[in-house]
């Protein structure tokens, strides 16, 4: 458990913070306007929750392009029906289309490079679907000498904005939706790729430019720039360590031609051009699939339920749970490892912990399961959890972790070790010498405000929050408790959004 701070210390401090942010008139990065629900904490929530289930983040991921969004520096703007909320985005790999100007020193082309941004924004449209594109931001030499070499201030939304250079468009796998070429704020040539045009970066391939009848063409040649940073992880934020190499140029396309280059949506500020902007359809959120149903829905968490149960009945079981509890009269935790041996369940000698840890046999011939105890009514911790899948990477056959405290027992069962890692690897454990692992603060927070707010200060209301979480995140792990008649059931929490904004959580019986 996290106990830096007390629990209730804890809750007692969040609620006052937010009472604080609603009397509080200090301006932030991000200012939520009252008409609106979508915040920075709604597209991270996303990101993790959708966007990471997807193929294209899957793609993403095995082009080893390591990537995140700067939760901290988010900016918000609203146009017509359409909410956005722009990140600078941290990447191990910065890639980056330059148009070619053989007038420009290699010099003046790095500083270029340099100075060039990258960033992530989330579009949420009038039906409450979120999208999101990268954007790259290359300037011309002369305006970015005209601002000291430095664009972090660029905002197409922006009355005054005036910004000269080109704007590259990517989805999240880096396929290019649209190349736009900017003077002065406006839009002066646009390169749009179709859907089944393969322009990847990473690839070396054609360019379909939108072209017209008139004879006024601009002739086009981009150079593809690439430069390896070291980025660290710190909590749920990646920084720049600084150490960079030099840019490399890896390739140089064919001379393309662009006829009738001026933008219908010259304005960037316009509502329908904004959507269309970034290659995702106005009033139907049309253009590319939507990012958001998980390629795999999660498993029902009430399918654990009966092969936990019929453990649980095995007198091997019995017998270990009944030894634990004799030893923790000496007010410390205790485990015992349960081994398969055909069709026998085995039991691996107790070992003694202190009051608030105990270890683990992980080594007994075919050990499938443990069973420890907690000495108060304390529920099964983060640190328990994340114990669990450490268990079963050692383990394939270690999936499941039995948890004995006052108020019942609790199993952890890992139900797709593919999917634990990855959540695991996500939000890995905020570990502070003397205090048992905790979830990150994203976690935890939400963990917090569902129980504070919802499920209760119970074990059982604590482990309901939990649940829902690791489900909404689909962890691959399933948390269960047995009833009077001993069987053990998932806890299986739904969400529902109120029309005002508002959420309820209701509990939904497994029925096995």
């Amino acid at each position: 458990m996290k106990e830096k701070i007390p629990k209730s210390l804890k809750l007692f401090s969040l609620v006052a913070i937010l009472n604080l942010l609603f009397s509080s008139c200090e301006k932030d990065l991000y200012e939520q306007p009252t008409d609106t629900f979508f915040s920075p904490d709604d597209a991270k929530e996303w990101y993790y929750s959708n966007l990471k289930r997807t193929e294209q983040f899957k793609a993403s991921s095995k082009n080893n392009d390591d990537k995140l969004p700067d939760w901290k520096n988010g900016e918000y703007r609203k146009i017509g029906d359409f909410e956005m909320i722009e990140f600078p985005l941290m990447k191990n790999k910065k890639t980056f289309l330059m148009t070619k100007n053989n007038s420009l020193s290699d010099a003046e082309k790095r500083r270029i490079l340099n100075a060039s941004l990258t960033r992530v924004v989330f579009i949420k449209n009038v039906n409450n679907k979120i999208e999101l594109r990268e954007l790259n931001y290359i300037p011309e030499y002369k305006y970015l000498a005209s601002k000291g070499f430095d664009i972090s201030g660029v905002d197409l939304s922006k009355e005054k904005n005036d910004f000269t250079g080109t704007l590259i468009i990517k989805t999240w796998d880096s396929h290019i939706v649209s190349k736009r070429i900017f003077s002065n704020g406006k839009v002066i040539a646009t390169i749009k790729f179709g859907k089944n045009t393969k322009t990847s970066i990473n690839t070396k391939s054609s360019i379909n430019a939108s072209t017209s009848k008139t004879k006024e063409c601009v002739t086009y040649e981009d150079q593809h720039w690439e430069v390896q940073c070291v980025i660290e992880q710190q909590g749920d934020v990646w920084v720049y360590t600084g150490e960079c190499t030099d840019w490399v140029l890896v390739w140089v396309s064919a001379p393309y031609e662009v006829c009738d280059p001026v933008d219908l949506c010259a304005d960037s500020s316009d509502p329908d051009c904004q959507c269309n902007f970034y290659g995702i359809g106005c009033n139907d959120g049309g253009g590319d699939p939507p990012a958001d149903p998980p390629a795999d829905p999660p498993k029902d968490p009430c399918s654990t339920g009966p092969a936990t149960t019929t453990i649980s009945q095995n007198s091997s079981y019995t017998a270990a749970n009944t030894s634990i509890m004799t030893a923790s009269a000496d007010g410390n935790e205790h485990s015992i490892t349960l081994g398969r041996d055909g069709n026998t369940i085995t039991q691996a000698p107790m070992n003694n912990g202190s009051l608030n840890s105990v270890p683990v046999n992980t080594s007994w011939p075919g050990a499938f399961a443990a069973i420890h105890n907690h000495i108060t009514d304390t529920p099964p911790s983060s640190g328990d959890i994340y114990a669990a899948v450490t268990f079963n990477e050692g383990n394939s056959n270690f999936d499941t972790s039995f948890v004995i405290v006052p108020d019942g027992s609790y199993a952890i069962v890992v139900t797709d070790l593919g999917l634990a890692k990855a959540f695991v690897k996500s939000y890995p454990a905020d570990i502070v010498q003397g205090y048992s692992p905790e979830f990150p603060n994203f976690i935890f927070d939400q963990i917090d405000i569902i129980q504070a707010y919802h499920t209760g200060s119970s074990v059982e209301g604590k482990m309901q929050a939990v649940s829902f979480v690791l489900d909404k995140y689909n962890s691959g792990i399933t948390i269960l408790k047995q009833d009077s008649d001993g069987n053990f059931k998932a806890f299986k929490v739904e969400e529902k959004v109120n029309q005002d904004g508002s959420k309820t959580y209701t509990v939904i019986p497994c029925n096995n």
